[in-house]
């Protein structure tokens, strides 16, 4: 076609090439690669259908772009140049300011474990996890591909991330691993670690990925004493171990200088890596920090924690146990008789001859999560242990009567008394005078999330 064209403004006999150039010179086509380039290397930016009607988030970043653009005459490069070396990007907020795509997050992982140097059949293993999160190659929803961003991140898709990111970072029994892992971080936050033999592990294994794994973790790390801001180990609460249901207290509420007597498998094993991970505080100079959560919940999981099954299973676990807090001779006596007052899933108020109410100080793992990056950062935390849990107990009158103020049901409250009364406290006024730190977990706090989750609603945490 040699005749005379229009296009975008301008009149003349153009060629395909002059064309693209008319569509270079346009200031809307620097401002669209610069917000591509932005999202992509700095932080998300709003869904590509909304740009015409929503400004940059950042058009000081977006400004520096499209001025290197005209100035160098369309060049790409000069526009990565100038967004490399601007404030934008290299300031605190641009970091973890941008939702890795599955298929970023799964690349990724992969890289740091390598083994990929040719084509397995472990690919179309990896291929399919990108589904599962949401984002099947080659198969994007529309011609616009996928929003990206926050809507990367769902309760389903959340969950498939971990599962997978855990499934191939790997076992931390393996030392080659773990030197791999300690190369280049700032600081670590070991929260590995099982609760108990899953189906068909030994007590042998279940033994060994827990200390060894620890220990194999701590000795990559200490290589880098000097350099690591911070090892953070998540210990619990069984190595007192709190609550009088299994051994009675020596006093409540349970501090951090309280007798460590740990009972069963699971405690033993953290109890041993306490000792390691203080260990290597002494010896390598590891900047360690340790934490003790109580009774860690998410979600909707502290619904049932304040039930009649709830309280039966406390009173079934004292039995034949001497030592324990709650045993009594005629506690089976007692069993039954709640048994017979209400359903097992209906809300329990137990006091004891006295009066008193029983107690419980779980920790929201919200709570947990934002002690760890207290922490992180605070020079005190260094060398230290922290209970974390709610700020007070909770007693069984107040949480049912919350729930029944704020829920549909009309089930009548069993209130019964007994010779006994579990006290479940953790004493967190050491992290709260030491560091600063005041844990969020308000009975409105967590019960408003709680009953969100019931209802199959979108909340800030995922339920393991």
């Amino acid at each position: 076609d040699s005749g005379e064209k229009s296009f975008l403004g301008a009149t003349g006999n153009f060629t395909g090439e002059d064309v693209i150039d008319l569509i270079c010179e346009q200031p809307a086509t620097a401002a669209f690669i610069a917000r591509h380039l932005y999202h992509y290397f700095v932080a998300d930016e709003h869904p590509v259908p909304q740009w015409p009607h929503i400004p940059p988030k950042d058009p000081v970043a977006i400004k520096v772009m499209t001025d290197a653009y005209f100035e160098s005459g369309y060049n790409i490069k000069a526009m990565l140049r100038a967004l490399f070396l601007s404030d934008s990007f290299t300031s605190a907020s641009a970091r973890n300011a941008r939702v890795k795509s599955p298929a970023e997050l799964v690349v990724g992982t992969l890289r740091l474990v390598s083994g990929y140097d040719w084509p397995t059949s472990d690919v179309y293993k990896a291929t399919a996890a990108c589904g599962f999160m949401g984002q099947n190659l080659l198969a994007p929803p529309s011609v616009e591909g996928w929003m990206g961003g926050r809507d990367w991140i769902s309760t389903g898709s959340m969950v498939q991330r971990v599962n997978f990111a855990s499934g191939v970072v790997g076992d931390l029994r393996n030392p080659e691993l773990c030197s791999k892992l300690a190369v280049g971080i700032d600081a670590v936050i070991h929260t590995a670690n099982l609760l108990g033999p899953s189906d068909g592990m030994s007590e042998d294994t279940f033994f060994n990925i827990n200390v060894n794994g620890t220990f194999n973790l701590l000795n990559a790390v200490a290589q880098y004493a000097d350099t690591i801001k911070r090892f953070v180990h998540i210990s619990s609460d069984a190595v007192y171990p709190m609550g009088n249901h299994l051994i009675a207290n020596a006093y409540t509420p349970v501090d951090e200088l309280h007798p460590k007597r740990p009972n069963g498998l699971y405690a033993l094993t953290k109890m041993i890596n306490e000792e390691t991970v203080r260990n290597y505080y002494i010896s390598h100079g590891l900047k360690t920090t340790m934490i003790r959560p109580a009774g860690m919940f998410a979600g909707n999981e502290i619904l049932s924690r304040w039930s009649v099954g709830f309280v039966t299973g406390l009173l079934r676990s004292a039995m034949n146990r001497p030592s324990s807090g709650l045993f009594h001779p005629d506690l089976q006596e007692h069993i039954s008789h709640l048994e017979s007052a209400g359903a097992t899933d209906q809300l329990c108020v137990p006091y004891d001859n006295e009066g008193h109410p029983w107690l419980y100080s779980p920790a929201d793992v919200r709570d947990v999560a934002d002690a760890c990056l207290c922490v992180l950062e605070h020079p005190a935390a260094v060398g230290e242990v922290f209970n974390v849990a709610l700020s007070r107990p909770f007693s069984f009158k107040e949480v049912a009567n919350y729930l029944v103020e704020h829920t549909s049901q009309n089930t009548a409250i069993v209130e019964i008394e007994l010779p006994v009364r579990w006290v479940y406290w953790s004493d967190t006024r050491k992290v709260k005078s030491l560091l600063g730190y005041q844990p969020s977990g308000s009975i409105s706090h967590v019960f408003e999330t709680a009953l969100a989750h019931e209802k199959g609603e979108l909340i800030d945490v995922i339920p393991a």
